[in-house]
């Protein structure tokens, strides 16, 4: 209970700080834990657990706060589609299914009400027909579910994941980098995606694991230019 109650009131002054603190945003995106089925992320249940949290403590921030912007709770921000073999959240039993089935169950609680309010998920290393498949696949899942309104995002995704883009020659700046980052943007909203966000990386280290060098799948910091004198 007290883990509990440190993560509500945590997420509770945080959404009502930024709120009050930007009051011109007119539409805010929530997100409550960063790929979760990753191996080094957390289980179904807990995650499920901390969503009931987040919701209730962004909903209540938001009202406490006096401001008209909606909740948008996004989940389950899932590291892979997966819809293709059972890879990642979406195989029996795992992230998808288990966030689906709470976001339409009654709570003890808090009674019936929606879990989430868009479904996300991330993807990197896919050309554009795979994109368009997963997204479409996606959605009809969420259909079959009676979540035929949620809306659908691709939180995170690029040309190339920053551990293929080291095996690779080219960088982000190269043109085959930037066609394939069209087709993959082009598949998902013709697939009925209703945003995607590419994943924008400065030039960092890469891990230690990942050997010497820098990450190349993100845009380069550029310094703006000094501001002119008379």
């Amino acid at each position: 209970w007290r883990d509990a109650w440190d993560l509500w009131r945590t997420l509770y002054a945080g959404v009502r700080h930024y709120v009050r603190a930007h009051p011109r945003v007119a539409r805010w995106l929530w997100q409550i834990f960063n790929e979760p089925d990753h191996p080094s992320g957390t289980t179904a249940d807990d995650f499920v657990a901390r969503l009931r949290l987040g919701a209730d403590a962004i909903g209540s921030a938001l009202r406490d706060a006096g401001v008209s912007t909606p909740r948008a709770l996004l989940a389950p921000a899932l590291c892979h589609h997966g819809v293709d073999e059972g890879r990642g959240g979406w195989q029996r039993g795992g992230f998808a299914q288990k966030v689906l089935a709470a976001h339409h169950a009654k709570h003890p609680l808090h009674g019936r009400g929606a879990l989430v309010d868009s479904w996300s998920y991330h993807t990197y290393n896919s050309g554009g027909g795979a994109v368009h498949r997963a997204a479409r696949t996606v959605r009809a899942s969420l259909n079959a579910s009676g979540a035929e309104a949620m809306p659908l995002y691709i939180t995170e995704f690029n040309a190339w994941s920053h551990r293929e883009f080291k095996r690779r020659a080219d960088t982000m700046d190269s043109p085959a980098a930037f066609a394939r980052l069209g087709a993959q943007l082009a598949a998902a909203f013709a697939a009925g995606v209703d945003g995607a966000f590419v994943f924008r990386l400065t030039q960092t280290a890469l891990p230690q694991r990942d050997g010497g060098g820098v990450k190349k799948n993100g845009l380069l910091r550029l310094r703006p230019p000094s501001p002119r004198t008379a």
